[in-house]
């Protein structure tokens, strides 16, 4: 019984675990392959749809001697520059835009928001992670029912002046960032092109949206930092699990493909952003007795955002 009672606790502080690390904001490790040098595209709005500055030249063929924005015109919004008067505003269709176009619109939206100084956010996570397989197959309904209550969804808000606020996530007690909030954590939003498998961009109740989903990866002890995930998102680092109790012997994470979408009003101010991440994972570990569990979940996360 001593050793029944030791694996639930194992299972449920593997799972916990795996539901904590994820939703916490991690600080991703210094790597070379995790650092991204995207460069980043202006988004011009027009009556004829978005521009990305990759888009105006193709779209018009300006030639290299185009006037540029002139330094003393100021962004419509948060998410937003003026369109230099003198190019055409012949785009491509918002459902022509190729994955770089969408991603060069996801990418300037989230690090303006992870670098605006005045604003209101509402988060939104939700963590759902499941125990599927055990040693003991009688504990699987017992541990999903005890770390039920940690799943969500949980609400937040910020209001960030002067570019901080006191973080609801610590009960007001310490202060926090917009990029220390916003997802990926204390970095900017950096994916690379060969990271999208999947996209798409269309018009929806006047607003338009913009999707991108990221390729499957796997994780473990020796390679915790999942490369493309890693540039978009906090993540789940097996390289830094201590539980205090017991041994974990062996971990792996899966991540099938996360989604990230944003949405823009018609002056391309940035209105939400979310991720869905699901993933999939085992451990192995002792406590007194050779354990192993194996989870299934997601996270799924948004922002809202009052400018």
């Amino acid at each position: 019984m001593k050793n029944a009672r030791g694996f639930v606790l194992f299972c449920c502080v593997l799972c916990l675990g795996f539901a904590c690390s994820c939703a916490q904001q991690d600080e991703v490790p210094t790597t070379e392959k995790v650092e991204n040098t995207t460069t980043v595209n202006n988004i011009y709005i027009t009556d004829n749809g978005i521009f990305t500055d990759a888009q105006v030249q193709y779209a018009t063929q300006v030639p290299q001697t185009q006037p540029a924005v002139s330094a003393t015109q100021q962004p419509t919004s948060a998410v937003t520059q003026p369109m230099p008067t003198e190019v055409a505003t012949t785009a491509p269709s918002i459902s022509e835009y190729s994955p770089q176009m969408i991603l060069d619109v996801i990418t300037q939206s989230v690090n303006s928001a992870k670098q605006a100084s005045d604003f209101t956010a509402h988060q939104l996570q939700e963590v759902t992670i499941n125990l599927t397989d055990c040693t003991f197959s009688w504990a699987v309904p017992v541990i999903n029912t005890a770390i039920g209550v940690f799943n969500g969804p949980h609400h937040f808000d910020y209001t960030f002046v002067d570019g901080t606020c006191l973080d609801p996530k610590e009960d007001f007690k310490t202060s926090v960032t917009p990029n220390g909030a916003i997802p990926p954590s204390d970095r900017l939003f950096a994916l690379d092109v060969s990271g999208v498998t999947d996209y798409k961009a269309y018009e929806e109740n006047g607003e338009y949206v913009f999707t991108v989903t990221l390729p499957p990866e796997q994780t473990g002890a020796d390679n915790p930092v999942p490369y493309y995930h890693a540039q978009a998102m906090d993540y789940l680092d097996l390289g830094d699990f201590d539980f205090g109790i017991g041994e974990i012997t062996d971990s792996q994470c899966n991540y099938p493909g996360a989604t990230v979408t944003v949405r823009l009003d018609k002056n391309g101010t940035l209105l939400k952003y979310e991720e869905t991440i699901p993933m999939n994972g085992s451990g192995t570990g002792k406590l007194g007795i050779s354990l192993s569990a194996s989870f299934e979940g997601y996270m799924y996360e948004s922002w809202t955002f009052e400018w």
